[in-house]
């Protein structure tokens, strides 16, 4: 990450006083080598954001969950509190490879010409937008989770072990008899 920051600085940097230094066609020039090199950033994000997905995705183990009754908490108090821990840890997984990638995007998206800005903005939803909906969600669910549930029934739930690592929702869920 050092790496990439010190490289798109440098982009950065280039291009700020590339218009006080240089002109006409030698300006041209290193816009395309900025646009260039923002373009290579933004596919080695993209491999590691996949390769982090994959990763983050072997390592969410079925967890069990107690039944409701058996730690004292209500169905929908568990529920809540298990939908937080499983958003908040796969985004704590997934956190560096999708803040690369949303710098990198940026950079790109920055560094090509106005004409063929529409072009390449076509998508729908962006992908920066798809990042950003996941720690929207994480947080809706932390907020619902700490306006919903009881601070006695949060540290009940809280002692659950393996919410503290990623782990997979569904089969967990769906194993615990709920």
């Amino acid at each position: 990450m050092a790496a990439f920051s010190a490289r798109v600085f440098l982009a950065l940097t280039l291009t700020l006083t590339s218009q006080a230094a240089f002109g006409g066609e030698d300006d041209l020039l290193l816009t395309n080598a900025v646009a260039t090199l923002a373009e290579t950033e933004l596919r080695k994000a993209e491999a590691y954001l996949s390769e982090t997905i994959d990763a983050c995705d072997k390592k969410m183990l079925v967890i069990k969950i107690p039944l409701s009754a058996e730690i004292g908490v209500s169905r929908r108090a568990l529920l809540l509190g298990c939908d937080y821990f499983y958003r908040r840890n796969r985004n704590a997984c997934l956190a560096p490879a999708m803040q690369q990638y949303v710098l990198a995007k940026r950079t790109y998206l920055k560094s090509i010409p106005v004409s063929t800005l529409s072009e390449v903005t076509d998508e729908t939803p962006s992908s920066i937008d798809t990042i950003a909906d996941e720690w929207w969600r994480e947080l809706r669910a932390k907020a619902r989770y700490h306006a919903e549930v009881p601070e006695g029934e949060r540290a009940k739930i809280e002692r659950i072990p393996g919410l503290e690592q990623p782990f997979d929702m569904i089969h967990s869920w769906a194993a615990s008899g709920n």
